[in-house]
C-alpha cells in the first residue's frame, strides 16, 4: 500500500478487483503481498485443509493451527517473490522458520491497514435520515414503527 489512495479510492479499486499490495523487503529478497479478498479467505481455509491432511482440525493445538494458518495464508497472499521462493511447492517447505514469521506478521500489519482504511466512516451526508428520526412511518402496513437511532436516548 505505498501508493496513497483515499479511503473510498481504497473500497472502489477493491471492489473492482485490484489488488491492494505492498512490497516487503527481507534479507531473503523481495516479496509482494496483497490484502486478500472473500475468495482469498476460502482458498486459505481449503488449503489448511489440505496442510492437515487427514487429521481432524481439533487434533491441532493453538500453536500448531496458527502455524498452518501461516502457511496458507502466505501460499495465497505472496503475488511476487524471489527464484528461491517460487521453487517451493508451499512456504511449508521454507527452511527458514524466522522468514514464514517476519513475512506473515507484516501480512497482518498490511492487512490491517487497509482493513482500518476501507472501514472508516467517510462523513455523514444525511442519506437513508429522515429530518425527523422519531417520525412515524405512514399509515401503511409498518404504521406505528418509528426510526431510533441506538444512541436516543442513552445519555
Amino acid at each position: 500500500m505505498e501508493e496513497k489512495y483515499s479511503d473510498q479510492e481504497l473500497f472502489d479499486k477493491l471492489v473492482a478487483g485490484e489488488q491492494i499490495t505492498e512490497t516487503i523487503e527481507t534479507s531473503r529478497g523481495t516479496f509482494e503481498i496483497k490484502y486478500p479478498l472473500g475468495i482469498d479467505f476460502v482458498e486459505i481455509n481449503k488449503r489448511k485443509a489440505i496442510l492437515r491432511g487427514s487429521v481432524a482440525p481439533e487434533m491441532f493445538n493453538r500453536a500448531e493451527d496458527l502455524d498452518l494458518e501461516a502457511y496458507a495464508t502466505l501460499d495465497q497472499v505472496v503475488v511476487t517473490s524471489p527464484d528461491w521462493w517460487k521453487k517451493l511447492k508451499s512456504s511449508i517447505h521454507c527452511p527458514d522458520q524466522k522468514l514464514i514469521t517476519d513475512l506473515y506478521r507484516r501480512y497482518l500489519r498490511h492487512y490491517e491497514k487497509v482493513q482500518q482504511s476501507i472501514s472508516t466512516p467517510g462523513p455523514d451526508d444525511g442519506k437513508g435520515k429522515t429530518q425527523d428520526d422519531d417520525k412515524v412511518v405512514g399509515d401503511g402496513p409498518f404504521s406505528g414503527v418509528t426510526y431510533r437511532s441506538q444512541d436516543k436516548g442513552t445519555k
